[in-house]
């Protein structure tokens, strides 16, 4: 079954191989970015896969703009519980990284001049996380509080894909 879904992902996401824009990214001028909420749950891995095969990566809240938008899709949306970001400690428990490879403490951020995400007090996990009470409690996620988490990676849950802006918007009816 899991092989049928990944399949039917694949084989979906051809049109964008062909160049087309998937028209269920809606575009955010102040986060400068294409965004999805995947409504179908995911495992963390799954949904980064799916996020990728679409041209796009899970959303991080690395700036306060995306943070936003994360925000406002999640109310707008309204998940029952958190959703997974791009931030992960896959590769070492408790190194949190985004997709893209930058560490947690090192994301820069525009509203505190030449700090980090961790100096401007943004990385603030939910109170008593990240805990790690077990293995695979790898995978970050966020509340509606736009507080982190750390959650189970192999737990389904919503996630939101975010594209960079100069992806040709050509949206096929």
């Amino acid at each position: 079954m899991k092989s049928c879904f990944k399949f039917f992902v694949l084989f979906y996401c051809l049109d964008f191989i062909n160049g087309s824009f998937r028209c269920d990214y809606k575009y955010s001028s102040k986060a400068q970015a294409w965004f999805k909420f995947a409504v179908v749950p995911a495992n963390w891995f799954d949904a980064r896969l799916r996020c990728l095969l679409e041209g796009a990566v899970l959303a991080s809240p690395t700036t306060p703009e995306i943070l936003t938008e994360m925000r406002n899709i999640m109310n707008r949306s309204n998940p029952e519980y958190e959703i997974f970001t791009g931030i992960h400690a896959t590769v070492s428990q408790g190194d949190y990284y985004t997709i893209e490879g930058t560490p947690l403490s090192k994301i820069p951020v525009s509203w505190a001049e030449s700090q980090t995400l961790v100096e401007a007090g943004y990385s603030k996990f939910s109170s008593g996380q990240p805990n790690n009470v077990a293995p695979g409690q790898s995978c970050g996620g966020i509340y509606r509080s736009s507080l982190l988490v750390d959650i189970f990676c192999d737990r389904p849950a919503t996630f939101i894909c975010e594209k960079s802006p100069g992806f040709p918007f050509v949206c096929r009816a």
